[in-house]
């Protein structure tokens, strides 16, 4: 009875009763690591993305933004990645890492496999990025 009142209270609030999982950073062994991170407020609908550069001892080198416009979530995501490693490679900064929180793009660059036609150019820019300074990409 009594996790039925609970269910009941979290479904008037909206709180999630979803399992919190505990998440850190690991950071890159040498060199830097990159971490993107895109947003999009409807989908589609106006979005942007950003992300930060770290060092080995996790000190912020440089961090950084784009507004996209209107678009996707996939937009975000693969501009973010892609402003992202523009930037370290024009900074100087040797990337040992590079991770974001969309599964779905990690996934597409591993398998060299675009999921949004809209998000092509950008896209096919970060596998040649990638390709070219032999960077691991995580989620």
């Amino acid at each position: 009875m009594r996790n039925i009142r609970r269910a009941e209270l979290w479904a008037i609030y909206g709180v999630s009763s979803k399992v919190l999982k505990l998440v850190r950073w690991i950071p890159p062994l040498s060199n830097f690591s990159l971490n993107v991170d895109g947003t999009c407020k409807g989908n589609p609908g106006v979005c942007g993305g950003g992300g930060c550069i770290r060092d080995s001892h996790g000190n912020v080198h440089v961090a950084f933004s784009h507004f996209c416009g209107d678009g996707t979530s996939m937009i975000a995501e693969v501009r973010a990645l892609y402003d992202g490693l523009k930037l370290a490679a024009s900074i100087g900064f040797q990337l040992s890492t590079v991770y974001s929180d969309s599964q779905s793009l990690v996934k597409s660059i591993e398998e060299k496999k675009m999921i949004s036609w809209q998000s092509y150019r950008w896209w096919r820019e970060v596998l040649s990025l990638l390709s070219h300074q032999n960077t691991p990409f995580s989620h």
